[in-house]
């Protein structure tokens, strides 16, 4: 019998949650805080989606959701003077919403928790960790950026650490993330992240004769 949950919901038009992170996250809309205040008091987990396309015209209200994001459980929980929270997310887990069942003051939603699938065979899995962290090594020069040191090559952590954790903070556009999120197995979801790498490093480098470079949105399928 498949496991059905009902998780306060805090969506974001540029967050895309992966397994097995932690999240810093800062709460000061009035609505937010009172989310975080029940879920306290309830299971201690709050469901992360991100919010589509368009979002703009109604933030204040329900705007549109993608319906698979992460849950994680909440910790290390901050109240500051004026009301607003500072707090961490572990521990996550993938989700799909099934139906909202409250829209205000914040949402509510009956979610089934979705399973990682498999990765690759143990075999395949360090040459495949060590073609990642190159390549992002590599795409991190090339923009200039300060690689996390999890990511040196002597030190990449297991198979689904570093996969969820290069797929979440790669600054990629949002909805990149989200087809990433949505793979239903580590495995593909490692397939397609060293493709992105791979894609994008190499356009990087035909434009790097420009200062900036910014990555629009184009599916990888």
């Amino acid at each position: 019998m498949n496991e059905v949950l009902q998780l306060a919901i805090f969506p974001l038009p540029n967050l895309v949650y992966f397994p097995g992170q932690n999240l810093p996250l800062h709460i000061f809309e009035a609505r937010y805080r009172k989310m975080l205040e029940d879920s306290l008091q309830a299971q201690r987990r709050i469901g992360m989606v991100l919010l589509r396309p368009g979002w703009e015209k109604n933030y204040e209200g329900a705007p549109d959701t993608f319906r698979i994001g992460s849950y994680g459980n909440i910790s290390k929980v901050d109240r500051l003077a004026d009301g607003r929270y500072n707090l961490v997310l572990e521990r996550s887990r993938r989700y799909e919403i099934l139906e909202y069942v409250q829209s205000s003051p914040y949402r509510v939603a009956k979610v089934r928790p979705l399973p990682e699938g498999l990765p690759p065979p143990p075999d395949d899995q360090a040459e495949q960790i060590q073609r990642l962290v190159v390549t992002y090594m590599a795409l991190s020069k090339q923009m200039g950026d300060d690689p996390a040191p999890r990511f040196y090559p002597d030190q990449p952590g297991d198979y689904e650490t570093c996969v969820n954790t290069l797929s979440m903070s790669l600054g990629i556009h949002p909805l990149l993330r989200q087809e990433l999120l949505e793979l239903p197995s580590l495995a593909e979801r490692g397939q397609r992240l060293e493709l992105l790498l791979l894609r994008l490093l190499d356009r990087l480098k035909a434009q790097k004769r420009f200062n900036h470079v910014e990555f629009e949105y184009h599916s990888v399928n």
